[in-house]
Order: C-alpha cells, then structure tokens, then sequence
C-alpha cells in the first residue's frame, strides 16, 4: 500500500478523534495505538485498556490482572497452587509468560504438558501417579487447577469398603500401589500380640476378596474371632477303661 494512503487515514482517525467526546477520544487513540487484538476470553474487555493498564504506573498491571483473576491471586496470597509456589510470585509481571494482544485465538497460557513441573502444584505425581495421562485427571472445558484430588474422587468404583472407612485413604494404602497396606492394628481395640501377629488378614476378615477386609471392617471394631478348633482330651476313666474325645 503507497504510503501517501496510509497517511490519509491515520490524518482521518486522528481528525475522527478530535471530533469525538473526550473520555471515548482517550480510549478511542489507545485502542487504535494497541500491538493487537486480545484474546477471547478478553474480548469483552478490549475498549477499556485501564482495567489491565495504569498509564501513570506500568509496574501495577500485575495487580491489575489478579483483580480479575482472584483464584491465582489467592494463590500467590497463601504460597500454594503452582503459582504460589513461584520464587517471586508477589512481584512477578502476568505478562512475562502470559502475553496477550497476539489475537483472539492465540494461546497465551502456552501449558508444556509434557514438562509441566507437576512437583510445584498441591498434588505432587507420586508412585503410580506418575504415569497415568493427564487427561485422566484433567477433564476437557474445565480449568487445570479443578482436578480433582481426594483418592475417592477417582478410584470410587475400585474402593471395597464402601466408603465405611472414611476418606483418608493414604491413613492406609499408598501412592504407588493399593495393594501396599500400612494399617495400624495397634489402633483398635484388638492388638496383634503374640500368635496373633504372625495371622494373615484374611484369617479373621471374611470379606468378599481373600486379601480384602469387607466393608464392616473399622479402625475401633474387634475383628471376629474364628471358632476354637476341638481338642482332643484324655479323661480319667470312670468304670471300664474308655477314652472320650470332645
């Protein structure tokens, strides 16, 4: 395009400016002074630049930013969450990282889920953890940080104790496999002594699975005793000589 043409309408919007009301002639010349148009999610906000911006103080667009987005505010406010968790984070500028004005469709989050430092979140990948898909976890349209995190959240059909136990699963089993159990029998009104420490669960526990105590199964109950085996028993003889078994 001749530049003779592109003086012409910058000589038409300025003139269009002057010619506007004062308040919309500010907004008017920023927007059209802007890099680019934001993103969707801040389309609605585009015609008032001062909701991200402070003209006099260029250091306040952070704070500006967590105005709107309170839940990373709250973050940063009590050290948790990846956000909270980032060495500066009270001072750190939003727009280092996320960097709008590239469109409506760019991504400006630009999440690496392969080498997402899932260690600086609440939930630290352990054990088993570590391999399952993210998409396990994390469900498409929703935010990252709703995931859910209690164990019963996602292994609720798998849970045999039909939540008689409680929800603190980790009281008892551990990250990388169910199957390692930590109970504390020492907790409950029958203490393994003697004999009884060398029993296998199942012994006592009749549940629906050899290895799994059934649902009835509770930190504060007495396990059921199995029936004493018979014993054989000489007794003195009364008249003839005969042995009786009982």
């Amino acid at each position: 395009m001749p530049r003779w043409r592109s003086a012409c309408r910058l000589l038409l919007a300025i003139l269009g400016l002057a010619m506007s009301p004062l308040s919309a002639r500010a907004a008017s010349l920023e927007t059209l002074l802007m890099p680019g148009p934001v993103i969707a999610g801040h389309a609605k906000y585009e015609q008032e630049c001062s909701r991200c911006h402070d003209r006099a103080d260029r250091s306040r667009q952070a704070a500006l930013c967590r105005t709107c987005h309170e839940p990373i505010a709250a973050d940063i406010a009590q050290h948790k969450g990846f956000h909270g968790r980032l060495p500066g984070a009270e001072t750190a500028q939003c727009g280092a990282c996320h960097t709008d004005h590239k469109g409506r469709q760019a991504d400006i989050v630009k999440l690496e889920t392969a080498s997402f430092p899932h260690a600086q979140t609440d939930f630290p990948l352990q054990g088993a953890h570590a391999t399952v898909a993210c998409t396990a976890c994390h469900m498409a349209g929703r935010k990252h940080r709703e995931a859910a995190s209690a164990c019963i959240d996602c292994h609720k059909k798998q849970e045999p104790h039909e939540g008689k136990l409680g929800r603190d699963c980790a009281s008892c089993h551990e990250a990388g496999g169910w199957a390692r159990v930590r109970f504390d029998h020492a907790k409950t009104r029958f203490a393994l002594t003697g004999k009884h420490v060398q029993a296998t669960c199942a012994a006592c526990h009749m549940g629906p699975q050899p290895s799994v105590p059934p649902a009835t199964h509770r930190m504060t109950s007495t396990p059921a005793r199995a029936a004493p085996r018979a014993q054989s028993v000489t007794r003195r003889p009364v008249g003839p000589a005969r042995s009786t078994t009982t």
